[in-house]
């Protein structure tokens, strides 16, 4: 229990250290500036690693077995989490109060969706395994995109849209019609996602930076979205083959 509270201490004040840079970084005038374009950006990645972070620590210590029963209520809760997806990119930057709301409600019901991920992880004592493999293939494919952007092109969207959902519906397909849960199909698919996403971070990083250039209304938070969601699918998924 010691070691939650210190892991929660401390990821709280990182918290508040990253809000205060945001806030002195990423506005003017009560709106978004395109100074430090980047660096804002990631800043709201960070953040919204550190909720998640947080809202598993706090299941874990005080809801562990409430959160059961998310799981016979599974459809309906997706759909909750995808509305609000979609409420937080659709809503105008300019609106930062109400922008917020919404990022923040969608970044704690990720952190709920995740928990079950962490819980396996921990269950199966792959834990570290899982989190330094995807943190070294996370850094390394953003040291690529910054060291090499010309690798990588914005053409290769479409190509990765149909790919991302020709593995959904692989996903659905393994999920409502496989019934035998000890072959490899779930495994391989795990690795086509891997692959997938990282592929879509290289893209959005990419695509990050032409945004740097071009800036006239940022909006941190649906531009750290994109790598927020590659950098969980990619984690979630390298669970999945440790």
């Amino acid at each position: 229990m010691e070691k939650k509270l210190i892991y929660t201490f401390s990821l709280l004040f990182i918290f508040v250290i990253v809000s205060f840079m945001i806030a002195i970084n990423s506005f003017k005038d009560k709106k978004f500036t395109c100074s430090n374009y980047i660096l804002n950006t990631y800043l709201y990645i960070i953040l919204s690693l550190i909720i998640v972070s947080l809202i598993v620590l706090i299941i874990q210590s005080y809801f562990n077995n409430r959160i059961k029963l998310i799981g016979k209520f599974y459809w309906i809760f997706f759909v909750i989490v995808l509305l609000s997806l979609m409420a937080t990119l659709y809503v105008n930057p300019q609106k930062i109060i109400i922008k917020h709301i919404f990022w923040f409600i969608f970044i704690f019901l990720m952190g709920i969706t995740l928990y079950p991920i962490y819980q396996y992880t921990k269950d199966n004592d792959i834990f570290l395994k899982t989190t330094i493999t995807c943190l070294v293939i996370v850094l390394s494919l953003t040291f690529i995109a910054f060291i090499k952007p010309e690798f990588i092109s914005l053409s290769w969207g479409p190509v990765l849209l149909v790919l991302l959902i020709a593995g959904i519906i692989m996903r659905l397909c393994d999920i409502f019609l496989n019934k035998n849960k000890n072959n490899n199909w779930t495994y391989y698919l795990s690795y086509f996602f891997v692959f997938i996403f990282s592929f879509l971070l290289l893209y959005d990083t990419k695509k990050l930076q032409v945004n740097a250039k071009t800036c006239k209304d940022p909006d941190y938070i649906n531009e750290s979205i994109g790598i927020f969601l590659d950098i969980i699918n990619i984690y979630s998924n390298t669970s999945l083959i440790q």
